[in-house]
């Protein structure tokens, strides 16, 4: 299986391993400045079983309130 991660200079957040066939939902704080680089990172698995996507970015001023990932 693969591996999810949202970094900047540093991890913030990674997801590894079988999530299951249903979306999933993450909201991850991000501490940064104007003109700084957010990256989103799949790395895939060795089969086609280890699909991933990303749907639906928003970035947002402020504090992240709630986190919820099943």
């Amino acid at each position: 299986m693969g591996e999810l991660t949202v970094q900047n200079w540093s991890e913030l957040w990674t997801k590894k391993g079988n999530q299951g066939h249903s979306w999933k939902e993450a909201k991850v704080t991000i501490n940064a400045e104007t003109g700084d680089l957010i990256e989103i990172v799949a790395t895939l698995g060795y089969d086609y079983t280890s699909d991933i996507a990303v749907d639906d970015i928003v970035m947002m001023e402020g504090a992240c309130w709630f986190f919820r990932l099943q």
